[in-house]
């Protein structure tokens, strides 16, 4: 297929991807090479079948050679990274090309919520220095010195041997777990959490080392027992011949943050319930007179987000006075006209809005006048 023939599919807002009888990439959208670490062009040239984690290859040959389009199935993509993300996926079969289509989906534990946000290549240097085959050989239980830096620290620290047995928590961790001093040294976390969350303590673990990065993702807990919400970094260690000698892992609590982001979400969701119900329009328009938001029945139609108004109404719509009326309403003052907007006579107003960050704009309310 010719580039042009993709174009249609640039501003697909899920995933796109097609590739040829051979399994290698002819085309993918912005939104599914991002999402797998790469850019469009970097990704055309792939095989399909290298950005599939292994246990899913069964499932994704079984829809393309049986030609099953009956349903979707739930795909893990390798990121570039070596970090996974799960996608919802519908392969169809064309002509010469087989084509994806598909969403991203945020994989649900009963214990938490786990999404990757990044993941970073583990430090080359710590990797080359590590002589030891044993992480206990310098991070000693009883160290003095240990516990004096990573109990001072606000933050949860804890270590894990290669066996995934935790051999240090700092003070921060216990606090927040109710674990005692004396409890945890060489359990797992299903001697500790319960299974489910253990489980999945133990999955992001694995992904760190199977990938032989630092992973950060938000954690969201489901027991009382844990922190509601934190910012989780997870760091493999390895000796300087790649074996694997354990992990250290922190958490930064986020709970305020993401409380207050609930709360924006709601209040976004109810501002947006009350505009989809009146009967004209809004509008916000940013000091160079673009169109930064726009809803309302009256403009369903007539998509103008990063159209410039000024020129929109100078120019085309000939409205000289409600560009003016916008102008002044920059200036503190609230403005008002009857206008007549694509053979729709409106009653508008303008006012002037500030943020907290001093950016300056204007909301413009409209209603239908009716004859």
């Amino acid at each position: 297929m010719k580039e042009s023939m993709y174009e249609n599919y640039d501003s697909y807002t899920g995933i796109v991807c097609f590739f040829d009888n051979q399994d290698v990439i002819t085309y993918a959208n912005d939104f599914f090479a991002t999402m797998l670490g790469y850019t469009k062009f970097e990704i055309v040239g792939l095989k399909i079948t290298d950005l599939i984690v292994p246990d899913e290859k069964a499932s994704f040959f079984d829809m393309v050679y049986l030609d099953n389009v009956s349903h979707n199935i739930t795909v893990k993509f390798y990121h570039k990274t070596g970090a996974f993300r799960f996608f919802s996926i519908r392969i169809y079969n064309l002509e010469s090309q087989k084509q994806i289509l598909g969403h991203l989906i945020k994989r649900k534990y009963s214990g938490f919520d786990f999404e990757s946000i990044k993941d970073l290549l583990v430090d080359d240097q710590l990797l080359q220095k590590i002589e030891s085959d044993n992480l206990e050989d310098f991070i000693k239980h009883d160290s003095i010195q240990l516990k004096l830096v990573l109990d001072s620290l606000p933050i949860d620290v804890w270590i894990k041997d290669k066996y995934y047995r935790y051999i240090f928590m700092n003070n921060s961790l216990r606090a927040h777990t109710g674990i005692k001093a004396d409890e945890y040294y060489l359990k797992t976390d299903f001697d500790l959490y319960e299974k489910d969350i253990a489980n999945e303590f133990v999955t992001s673990d694995q992904s760190a080392v199977d990938a032989k990065r630092k992973i950060y993702f938000t954690f969201e807990s489901k027991t009382s027992k844990l922190v509601q919400w934190t910012e989780v970094a997870k760091i493999p260690l390895f000796n300087k011949h790649s074996k694997h000698l354990g992990l250290i892992g922190c958490a930064i609590d986020v709970s305020e943050q993401k409380k207050v982001e609930v709360q924006l979400a709601d209040e976004k969701r109810r501002l947006e319930k009350i505009v989809e119900n009146i009967h004209g329009l809004v509008v916000e328009v940013n000091q160079d007179g673009t169109i930064i938001y726009q809803a309302g029945p009256m403009i369903k139609d007539n998509n103008m987000i990063n159209k410039n108004i000024y020129n929109h109404f100078s120019e085309k719509e000939k409205r000289p006075e409600l560009v003016e009326k916008i102008k002044l309403a920059f200036s503190g003052v609230d403005t008002s006209l009857i206008t007549t907007i694509h053979g729709v006579k409106f009653e508008l107003k303008f006012k002037q809005v500030i943020s907290n960050l001093d950016q300056i704009t204007v909301i413009g309310f409209g209603n239908k006048i009716d004859e």
